[in-house]
């Protein structure tokens, strides 16, 4: 959901030497959203090459909006093709 953030920002620019600090005027937070590859009746398929930090940070929250809604789905992640065939075969088994 997004939300303004009131209070003062400050985040270091640049590099080497010429690091600094500036402030940065009050904004708009932006919703965070998580689109999965294939999305079907019963698992979320996603398949990634190497996950970044923020994509593992964007994993961790939807996992936790399926645990706290109490959402009965499989959550696959496949990062090379014979995981996706793997997957595959999950998904075969949950139908």
């Amino acid at each position: 959901e997004e939300f303004i953030f009131k209070n003062a920002t400050y985040r270091r620019v640049g590099t080497g030497k010429k690091k600094r600090m500036v402030y940065e005027e009050t904004a708009k937070i932006k919703q965070i959203s998580q689109r999965p590859d294939f999305n079907g009746k019963g698992f979320i398929l996603e398949t990634k090459g190497q996950v970044r930090p923020e994509n593992a940070l964007r994993i961790k929250m939807l996992k936790y909006h399926l645990e706290i809604n109490n959402l009965n789905i499989v959550y696959l992640m496949a990062h090379n093709q014979k995981q996706l065939l793997d997957c595959i075969q999950i998904i075969q088994k949950i139908k």
